[in-house]
């Protein structure tokens, strides 16, 4: 992507960009989307070809920027802690997309800037496959073993192909070499052709599934439901409804009495089988 952007005299695309931002998710998006541009003359284009054509299953992708009314009719469909986080995730990309253009039009200061939903696009293939790696930057004078305190993120093609399972990390295991200097995927068992090959994406709950990655898991045992307003908005309408069904001044029936005993049993039984499963009781 460099090797076709101009720069002032004097400057290396490196120093360059540094003045800007070091945000390695923002430029990786940028190299994405301004190679997609370049369309088959793109050293990359190969590998941009099975990548996504859009996101549609990640909400991020349907909320307009410039237009708050319909971003927000639909973070109204989503529990509390989710769209604030969809929020943050929405400020996070309108802002990268703003550096990106800065980015642009100092290395390229004749090209057009891009528009924002083929910006999205680069921002999205990053953040659902990039990979975190500690490893020292390219070029760097340190010993092998010295590695940067910070993650480093990277596009890694093929490891695309990896889908998510909870119980991938006993078949296979991923993470940074320091001996060999790369990122290697090792497997406990043969892998036959045809197989479909998963690697675990961590301990995450289906609602951060949804908005990272645009799916969710039909078993995953890390799933939770957060105990917020939505939640109590129904405990209180079932309260309604037993108070409206009462004769004045009668107490709950003995049946009723049973029925909410049971529910919060059961209610309980469920968190303290959670905080066993997570090493979290006592």
């Amino acid at each position: 992507m460099v090797s076709t952007w101009s720069r002032r005299a004097g400057r290396s695309v490196k120093t360059e960009v540094s003045r800007i931002t070091r945000s390695e998710q923002t430029l990786l998006a940028l190299a994405l989307a301004w190679e997609k541009r370049r369309s088959v003359q793109s050293p990359l284009w190969p590998y941009l070809q099975v990548l996504p054509a859009d996101f549609a299953t990640v909400p991020l992708f349907h909320l307009d920027p410039h237009d708050s009314d319909q971003a927000a009719s639909i973070l109204t469909h989503l529990p509390q802690d989710l769209q604030l986080t969809l929020k943050n995730q929405l400020a996070k990309a309108r802002e990268g997309c703003r550096v990106a253009q800065r980015v642009l039009q100092a290395i390229a200061p004749t090209e057009p800037p891009l528009n924002y939903q083929d910006w999205l696009w680069g921002w999205l293939a990053v953040n659902t496959r990039c990979i975190s790696l500690n490893a020292r930057p390219t070029g760097a004078k340190q010993p092998r073993e010295a590695l940067v305190t910070q993650d480093a993120i990277a596009m890694a093609p093929m490891l695309d192909f990896l889908n998510h399972d909870t119980g991938a990390k006993h078949q296979v295991s991923t993470g940074f070499d320091t001996e060999l200097d790369s990122f290697t995927i090792r497997t406990s068992s043969g892998i036959l052709a045809g197989d479909e090959v998963f690697i675990n994406y961590g301990p995450h709950d289906n609602g951060w599934m949804l908005l990272e990655y645009g799916f969710t898991l039909r078993h995953n045992p890390y799933d939770g439901v957060p105990m917020d307003d939505h939640i109590f908005e129904v405990f209180s309408r079932v309260e309604h409804v037993e108070e409206a069904t009462r004769e004045p001044g009668a107490r709950r029936t003995a049946q009723q009495q049973q029925r909410a005993a049971g529910l919060y049993r059961r209610w309980l039984q469920g968190c303290e089988a959670a905080l066993h499963e997570r090493g979290l009781w006592g």
